[in-house]
Parts: structure tokens; C-alpha cells; sequence
């Protein structure tokens, strides 16, 4: 009856005539929040496998193409078998006009290079005409910052573009960022931040982020004087994580530990114990099956996007309404197993980047603004911010 209650709410909502925007924006903001707050919270707080609410979180991933050939990446060691997708604007309509009104925040990320998806800006602009207040995130690795799509992405409404760097010289750079530009990158950066000053806008936010992989892990103070530098808003130191998205239990053997620092506590997310590295925290529980959900580029959806290769399939929303995915047979069994025993999904239970309502982050992420300082002065104090706060700069 609540959720007939529900959507009769959002029906009610989506039918307010197109000069009501206030109106529509304070109902959705109250439907986004009765969902969150509420439906959601509940679910978990009752242990449900079918939900009441719908997720709050969505990760949807525009391609699974990408431009660079990062060693870790899925698309570069092979370990992808998924076929190579590029989202339409049709499809990609279809699937925010039915998640749109319980959607929070929107990250356009995955396998892959969404700037690639040449109708990312148009997505970007309906579901932010359609469905605001809503927060949308994109991950790039800056390289195709052109003239155009410079412009397209600050009128699109994007409120977050994190831009990989990941070393202050080209060198390093290129010891991740295989295939890259690092020239191009930086001019990319710059182009995007003056034209959003010129433009009078705030928005997107920039986010430069720095990964600390072997030979960048001691840039972390001089990258945040380069960041200041370069006019971008913030910081964001972020921990390598070696066995992305493997599927399966993790030895820590030292193929997969080349590019983990020398200094191993620049890498938090382990500890080095017998000569070998193993995550140091054990992961005991996670809300991703009650906050999130998965959309990958070929429309099938999966609990998160560390199962890049559809290893748990729950549908797939191009073809089934995802309501019907979202409480159907295969969703509501893998929540039933992480209640019963978390540690039967390996893929789950050597993760290192869980969520819960408690923490809707990645903790392995490190987030400051950006403060120019004094000329030869130190660097001022810690202005660490929440990721869930970063677009409301």
C-alpha cells in the first residue's frame, strides 16, 4: 500500500504542467528524500530482500570504450568479456525516466571513457531538466576537454567532473596513464576552468584527482600546489586498488602488486604481512544491494561496478522495466545471501570500497578543497569535506 502511495506521488508529480518548476522541484526533492530517508532505511533497518524503495545511488555507465590503456583497467588486461557498448540517448532515456524521480545522485562512470559517448552532454542536460534536484558526476581522464565539449559540458548542467592527473610530471603520468597526453590533459583542465569562470558559472565542480600508484605516491603535497595552480576546486588523493573488479579471491601476489607503493602505507587500503599484501580491513557488510544499483553500457545490471563482467546478473533494464529487476528472483537472492553470509560472495567480501547509509563514500578517497597558499608558506590545514558535499559548492 506504501509503495501504491508512492507512485501515486510521483505520477502526481510528473503531471504538474511544465511552468510549474518550483513545485515539481520541491515535490521530487521531498519524494528523492521520503525515499531515502525512509522507504530505503527502512528496508535495511527490516532486513527486506523485495524493496520498498527504489535505489538512491546509480551508476550508469555511458561506453565501455576507452582512449588510454591503464595497466589495472579491465579493458586492458582482458579480464572484460563484455562486448563493446555505447549508450543511446533513447536508451539511456528510458532508463532515468523510470529511476529519475528516487534518484539522488547520478555517476556517469564504468568501464570506459564517458566523454566517448558523444550524446553524454544531452543526457546529462534532460536529467537535470527533468529530474532536479539531482547530483551528476562524471569520471574522465581529461583528454577530450576540446573547445566543444568544454562548452556542452558546463551548459549541460554537470555538476562534478573528477579528471584523473595522477603525476606532476609526464613520466609519472604515463606509468598509469598509458597512451595519454599529458600536455593535452593539462590544457584541458585550464581551457575548462577559465570557461566556466567567463561563463559566470560554478559549476561543474573540478575535481583533480592524484592516484597513488608507485611512482606518484610521494606528489601528494606538491599536487595539491599544482591543483591551486591550475584554478580547479578540489583535491582528491585516492588509494590503488590492485585487484579491481577480479572476481575472486585476493593473494596478493606480486604481479598483481607492481604498481603499489614502495612504502606500503601509502597504500591503506593493505598491509604487507609474510611478504605479501592483504587488505586491511575485512569488509563484514555493505547497503550497496539497498542504496545503489549498477546499469552497465549493454543495459545489464549488477550490484556495483566492481562486477565489470556480469558474474551476478540481476536483468537487463533495456529490456525489463527495472522495477521488475530490482525485486525479481536474482536481486532479491543476493541480498538474501549477504544477510545470511556476506563472506559467500567473494567479490563482496574481499571489496574494498563498501557503502553504507552511515558512509555513502569511498573510503579510500581523500578529499580537500583547494586553498592557494602564501608564497613559500605552508600548506593550510586539512579541509577534508564529505564526498556526498562536493556538488553542493
Amino acid at each position: 500500500m506504501l509503495a501504491r502511495a508512492v507512485s501515486h506521488l510521483r505520477k502526481l508529480i510528473e503531471d504538474l504542467p511544465a511552468w510549474s518548476a518550483l513545485p515539481r522541484r520541491v515535490g521530487l526533492m521531498a519524494l528523492k528524500d521520503f525515499n531515502h530517508y525512509v522507504l530505503l532505511r527502512s528496508d535495511r533497518y527490516f532486513k527486506r530482500t523485495r524493496m520498498w524503495g527504489y535505489p538512491s545511488f546509480v551508476h550508469f555507465e555511458p561506453i565501455n570504450r576507452c582512449n588510454l590503456e591503464c595497466p589495472l583497467c579491465p579493458l586492458t588486461t582482458g579480464r572484460m568479456d563484455r562486448e563493446t557498448a555505447v549508450v543511446s540517448f533513447a536508451d539511456f532515456k528510458t532508463v532515468i525516466d523510470q529511476l529519475g524521480p528516487f534518484t539522488k545522485t547520478l555517476q556517469l562512470v564504468g568501464i570506459g571513457e564517458p566523454t566517448m559517448n558523444k550524446e553524454l552532454f544531452e543526457m546529462i542536460a534532460y536529467a537535470k531538466r527533468r529530474y532536479s534536484p539531482i547530483d551528476i558526476t562524471i569520471n574522465t581522464n581529461g583528454h577530450f576537454l576540446n573547445e566543444m565539449n568544454v562548452e556542452r559540458m558546463i551548459s549541460s548542467g554537470l555538476d562534478v567532473a573528477i579528471i584523473a592527473y595522477d603525476g606532476l610530471d609526464a613520466d609519472t603520468f604515463l606509468t598509469y596513464r598509458v597512451g595519454g597526453d599529458y600536455d593535452k590533459l593539462n590544457q584541458g583542465i585550464k581551457r575548462l576552468v577559465e570557461r566556466r569562470r567567463t561563463m559566470g558559472r560554478r559549476k561543474p565542480v573540478v575535481h583533480l584527482q592524484l592516484l597513488l600508484h608507485r611512482d606518484a605516491a610521494s606528489q601528494a603535497e606538491p599536487f595539491r600546489r599544482r591543483a591551486a595552480s591550475l584554478g580547479v576546486d578540489i583535491v582528491r588523493l585516492k588509494t590503488l586498488d590492485v585487484h579491481y573488479g577480479i572476481g575472486e579471491r585476493f593473494d596478493g601476489s606480486p604481479d598483481s602488486t607492481d604498481l603499489i607503493p614502495a612504502d606500503v602505507e601509502h597504500a591503506t587500503r593493505y598491509r604487507m604481512e609474510a611478504g605479501r599484501l592483504r587488505l586491511k580491513r575485512s569488509v563484514t557488510t555493505c547497503d550497496k544491494p539497498y542504496l545503489m544499483t549498477n546499469i552497465n553500457g549493454d543495459g545489464s545490471v549488477t550490484i556495483c561496478d566492481m562486477d565489470f563482467n556480469n558474474w551476478h546478473p540481476f536483468g537487463n533494464v533495456f529490456t525489463t522495466p527495472f522495477r521488475e529487476i530490482w525485486n525479481g528472483p536474482a536481486y532479491v537472492k543476493y541480498r538474501d545471501t549477504m544477510l545470511r553470509d556476506f563472506t559467500a560472495l567473494s567479490m563482496c567480501a574481499e571489496c574494498t570500497c563498501p557503502m553504507t547509509f552511515e558512509s555513502e563514500t569511498d573510503y579510500e578517497v581523500h578529499e580537500e578543497l583547494v586553498d592557494v597558499p602564501a608564497e613559500g608558506g605552508d600548506w593550510p590545514g586539512d579541509k577534508t569535506i564529505p564526498v556526498s558535499r562536493r556538488s553542493a559548492l
